[in-house]
């Protein structure tokens, strides 16, 4: 944008005056420079001159008519070039509180993992296989609200000075962090259900854990995906094909991957492994619940040597007598066994 009176083109008024006759002189309207035209004409220039746009493959035009009496005939149109801007629409204070409520909330989480991680590592009374898992699972929630915060700190601050956006390969760094901890806590989480299963169920291992398999599962198995994520956003959002128009123009390096969310890789090989993981642990959660209310149907149900000498019992009462019924397999004992099932899954988690 020109400022506003600036003086463009070459200097003609010491020559030929403010004016020169049948044509109108140089002229700034604060966004265009407009060179000399013939009076009567229409003037007009590409809408791609003007920065603000950000588009040098604009295809509209700017029309500026110059009368026949040689004076420019104000306002410029611009009604070409402005077709496909979009105008931000005031969202009210909503995304604020969220990205307030995100921000504050990380915090606490953050700080909550790290004090029950020292707990758990300073009290050797408190090591067990099952523990070791629970350590693994809140580390890698640590990592994760910790890029959390790095990243969305510059955003809620609002602070003045240089941050991580300056530099593309720390901002890029912090984006693969957030990503790889994410997808590592998931991993961790499937590991959970997948030990508590096997304890309950089959008994696949003995009383320890296999550490180093759930460590290859928790830990390079999401290091593999983002990696590869990671190589496919630098070859795609770095390196982008320009227009014919901007081949002689620099290209403006990606500084952090703009738009990465709407990316099909995110969802491929991120989101997708992330979505299965999710889906095997329900399916391991849905199966200990049935195991254990079965067992406490079974357990709460009385064998046929009870019954037998019961009947034994009642029979030398007198005829009044009945014999007892019991509310084992009655829709009372059903939903009591499918509540201690539940309270058992949870403590066992």
């Amino acid at each position: 944008m020109l400022p506003n009176g600036e003086h463009c083109g070459p200097d003609t008024t010491r020559q030929y005056g403010d004016n020169v006759l049948g044509m109108c002189s140089w002229h700034n309207d604060s966004i265009l420079c407009w060179p000399p035209t013939l009076a009567g004409q229409v003037a007009n220039k590409s809408c791609s001159e003007i920065s603000e746009l950000n588009n040098p493959c604009h295809s509209g035009r700017v029309f500026l008519h110059c009368s026949p009496g040689g004076q420019w005939i104000l306002p410029t149109n611009y009604s070409e070039c402005l077709v496909d801007i979009d105008i931000p629409h005031d969202r009210g204070p909503v995304p604020t509180i969220v990205a307030y409520l995100y921000f504050s909330l990380s915090v606490i989480s953050f700080f909550f993992l790290i004090l029950c991680l020292y707990i758990f590592c300073s009290f050797s009374s408190l090591s067990c296989p099952r523990l070791t898992v629970h350590k693994h699972l809140m580390i890698s929630f640590i990592i994760f609200y910790f890029s959390i915060i790095v990243y969305m700190e510059p955003y809620v601050t609002f602070r003045s000075g240089q941050d991580y956006r300056q530099y593309p390969w720390l901002c890029k760094s912090i984006l693969i962090l957030q990503v790889y901890s994410q997808m590592a806590a998931a991993n961790w989480l499937f590991n959970e259900g997948f030990y508590l299963h096997s304890r309950i169920t089959v008994q696949i291992f003995n009383s320890e854990a296999p550490v180093l398999i759930f460590n290859l599962i928790g830990w390079v198995v999401p290091l593999i995906f983002v990696i590869i994520w990671a190589v496919m956003m630098e070859t795609e959002m770095t390196h982008v094909k320009m227009p014919d128009c901007l081949v002689s123009q620099s290209p403006t390096p990606d500084s952090c991957w703009t738009g990465w969310s709407e990316s099909p890789h995110l969802f491929y090989l991120i989101a997708a492994p992330m979505l299965v993981a999710y889906a095997i642990n329900l399916v391991f959660l849905l199966n200990i619940v049935r195991i254990l209310v079965s067992k406490l149907q079974a357990d709460s149900t009385p064998n046929v040597a009870q019954v037998s000498s019961l009947k034994y019992v009642t029979s030398l009462e007198p005829k009044s007598s009945k014999l007892v019924n019991f509310p084992a397999g009655t829709e009372r004992m059903t939903a009591l066994a499918w509540w201690k099932g539940m309270k058992a899954t949870v403590v066992l988690f």
